[in-house]
């Protein structure tokens, strides 16, 4: 499977039929791993974290906030780690990309959602933000989130936290923060009584 040393057709039916005979059958006698037809691929029932994640997702934000909330959080919960963590599989760069990029996006909605209405819940906003700081620490939109949860709490010490927390990160990946993210760690410094609307 190794681009550069690829396996010969004898090594790779022999890996494959060996897979095979792992995986075993469905209960209707179908293998998991099919026969090749068009290309391999695994059979429609085998089903991953990330397929649930992404059904999630999904329904969630096309639920909108009043009822989509508890989806989101059932695919944030989901994870279990940042993707491919530890792993150096070159043909995963775009898929891990694509993944941290939906994780982000869905931990920066819940934080959005849960701080916007008549009754916002903060703690599960500031949740949703550091979880998803867990899993991708250079997510700038989830530490504008977390700035904004604790300014609108009048949190100081959380804000002067998140934005030291924020540029570290900056520093030791040699990041260079955006405009928006340095109007913001100015307005907040500032003391300014009304707290920025949240940043999409």
């Amino acid at each position: 499977m190794d681009p550069v040393s690829p396996w010969s057709t004898h090594t790779l039916q022999s890996r494959l039929s060996e897979l095979r005979s792992r995986f075993g059958n469905t209960p209707d006698g179908e293998p998991y791993l099919p026969r090749p037809k068009h290309g391999y691929t695994l059979h429609a029932g085998v089903r991953s974290d990330w397929d649930a994640f992404q059904e999630l997702a999904t329904r969630g934000l096309s639920a909108g906030p009043a009822r989509g909330i508890p989806d989101l959080e059932h695919a944030l919960g989901l994870v279990r780690g940042k993707p491919f963590d530890g792993q150096d599989y070159p043909w995963a760069d775009s898929v891990q990309q694509e993944m941290l990029s939906r994780i982000t996006d869905i931990a920066h909605t819940l934080a959005a959602w849960h701080s916007e209405g008549d009754t916002p819940d903060m703690d599960a906003a500031r949740h949703a933000a550091l979880r998803g700081l867990d899993i991708e620490e250079t997510a700038e939109v989830l530490y504008r989130d977390w700035m904004n949860i604790e300014w609108a709490i009048g949190n100081t010490a959380g804000v002067r936290k998140a934005i030291a927390r924020m540029q570290q990160i900056a520093r030791t990946y040699d990041i260079s923060l955006e405009p928006i993210t340095e109007q913001l760690i100015a307005l907040v410094l500032s003391e300014s009584p009304t707290p920025a609307p949240a940043q999409r």
